[in-house]
């Protein structure tokens, strides 16, 4: 998000990103210096203690599954918002709007978990994820104020799932693995390898269709699997974790 927003106010925004970047990292090292000399923590649970455990392991295949809907989402956008809505320089608002509603977002969700419970929380924000693209597949060209709804809605979907689902899965490591260090290290690797398995997935269903980026025209046909990959297929992906969520037996006992 930073480089979109600092392309508004200098002609280098990732040269300004990398500066900033580690200007912060040399901050927060400052900042933690006391912490480190602290006596070394007690040793950690490994990824085999945490993998025996079945709840875990429906966490983590949660997560991937849960994961993979936002990742082909954020593969496909530019291409989305440029090539399908025909709103070239819309990119960068649009990607603001979108996780400024994450971001806003995120507080009302723990708010509802507290009052509702982890779990029918989590079910509404994928809900509210499924309701947004469902109506994504049908915009077309010129459709920039109903997408730029949708990227509300699918934002504050995703401050959900920035929340709820990772806060699930430490309330159950700390019942059952409280020094799992290397457990966060696997969730986060199975969250950030959708990104990848998204772009082997999908790029080349598109190019294999005709798809051409940018301002040469794509024939309709590209155009119509760019809508279903970009809106439906995040829809059936989600109703796959949905059921799973569903199917996961999560309450007091389980994550504390």
């Amino acid at each position: 998000l930073a480089p979109t927003v600092l392309m508004t106010v200098t002609a280098a925004p990732f040269a300004a990103f990398a500066l900033g970047f580690g200007g912060l990292a040399a901050a927060a090292a400052l900042a933690m210096w006391r912490d480190w000399s602290l006596p070394a923590a007690a040793e950690t649970t490994g990824w085999r203690e945490v993998l025996a455990d079945a709840v875990a392991r429906r966490l983590l295949l949660l997560a991937l599954i849960n994961a993979t809907p936002v990742a082909v989402t954020s593969t496909l956008f530019l291409f989305f918002v440029e090539s399908r809505l025909g709103l070239p320089g819309w990119e960068g608002p649009l990607l603001v709007l979108f996780f400024l509603s994450a971001a806003a977002s995120a507080p009302g969700w723990g708010r509802a978990a507290r009052r509702f419970g982890e779990k029918p929380a989590l079910l509404a924000g994928m809900g509210l994820s499924i309701l947004a693209f469902g109506f994504a597949t049908l915009l077309g060209t010129g459709d920039g104020l109903a997408f730029a709804a949708i990227c509300v809605a699918s934002g504050a979907a995703l401050g959900a799932d920035m929340t709820l689902l990772p806060a699930i899965f430490a309330g159950r490591m700390a019942r059952i693995a409280p020094n799992a260090g290397q457990a966060f290290g696997l969730w986060s690797f199975v969250s950030k390898f959708t990104l990848a398995l998204a772009a082997v997935a999908v790029l080349p269903l598109l190019q294999a269709a005709g798809f051409e980026p940018g301002e040469t025209a794509s024939p309709e046909r590209a155009l119509v699997l760019l809508s279903l990959l970009y809106a439906a297929l995040p829809c059936a992906l989600k109703l796959v974790a949905i059921a799973l969520l569903a199917a996961t037996p999560l309450n007091r006992e389980t994550i504390g």
